[in-house]
């Protein structure tokens, strides 16, 4: 009796997975894409203070010194103490040029990084100046975004409204409506960092940086459940 319960079930398992297979769910799977440029609203600059000689003492004495300077320069620039990051001081040794082996002892060269933000990049070509020329040290910005994860945010959702454009619109040619999603894979959003900055030289003295518009791209690929009747307006 057993035996004849479980060859039941079998066949009942059987028919009913042919069955599902025989009538799936008809869905349509679009790729939904957006971008958007941003100007970049923030700079990150990273200043390097570098000392070489022989006495460390006196390396750390002028590094300090121009660190002082640096963070009086900073706060007439608006910047205030509490917004500057001074990274640890390296120290490494430098030796003579050798055709064989490692030449002799040339001296120290003590080195620190300070960091800081500024929140108006109208007035980098300033602080440049201010940097590199006045106080005479080497500036780099990194030109990023206070809503960064915002645009992120905004520029997926365009996205996802773009993939339901298309498939409300390849829809209608099938005389069909479009149901609920039933899959969305996101993808990394794409941005253009290697592009933010364009260097040009004036007069073969002026170091002129102008922040670039920055692309932020999305695609994401949704797949909608199809269903007959009036295909959506």
């Amino acid at each position: 009796m057993k035996t004849h319960l479980i060859a039941i079930l079998l066949v009942l398992m059987s028919v009913a997975g042919y069955a599902q297979e025989d009538s799936p769910v008809p869905y349509i799977t679009v790729a939904g894409n957006a971008e958007t440029w941003v100007e970049p609203d923030v700079a990150i600059w990273a200043v390097r203070i570098e000392k070489t000689g022989r006495n460390l003492a006196d390396l750390q004495r002028q590094s300090d010194a121009d660190l002082d300077l640096l963070l009086e320069t900073l706060s007439k620039m608006g910047i205030s103490q509490g917004a500057v990051t001074s990274g640890r001081i390296t120290v490494r040794k430098e030796y003579q040029q050798a055709k064989v082996g490692r030449g002799d002892f040339k001296g120290y060269v003590l080195s620190r990084v300070v960091d800081f933000e500024q929140g108006d990049v109208m007035q980098y070509e300033e602080f440049l100046r201010q940097l590199m020329g006045e106080a005479g040290l080497d500036a780099t910005p990194q030109f990023r975004f206070a809503a960064e994860d915002s645009i992120r945010t905004l520029v997926h959702l365009a996205a996802v409204r773009n993939a339901r454009e298309k498939a409300v619109a390849m829809a209608a040619e099938l005389g069909s409506r479009v149901g609920p999603p039933l899959i969305i894979s996101e993808y990394p959003i794409i941005t253009d960092y290697q592009q933010v900055t364009n260097l040009a030289m004036e007069r073969g003295t002026i170091l002129r940086l102008q922040p670039q518009r920055v692309r932020f791209a999305s695609t994401v690929y949704v797949r909608f459940a199809l269903e007959p009747g009036t295909p959506d307006s």
